[in-house]
């Protein structure tokens, strides 16, 4: 199923999903070359669909594992 932009409801993340916060690893293994892991850190790198990698972790603290973070769209 499809919604229209003008029909979506507007929330708090927190209200609609459990947020596991992470910490953040040691900033020597960042980099901006592709080694590792895409690193999302802060809303710069998410645009209003996806978002993009811009730095990237050598040794991540947390990997959210496959089907890990999950949705359902609800319509009334």
């Amino acid at each position: 199923m499809k919604l229209r932009k003008d029909e979506w409801e507007k929330k708090e993340l927190g209200e609609i999903a459990t947020i596991i916060m992470g910490q953040s690893p040691p900033s020597t293994t960042y980099n901006l070359t592709g080694e590792g892991l895409p690193f999302f850190q802060g809303k710069t790198e998410f645009t209003d669909k996806y978002p993009v990698a811009v730095k990237w972790c050598s040794k991540p603290n947390k990997i959210a594992e496959p089907n890990e973070v999950q949705g359902d769209v609800v319509s009334n």
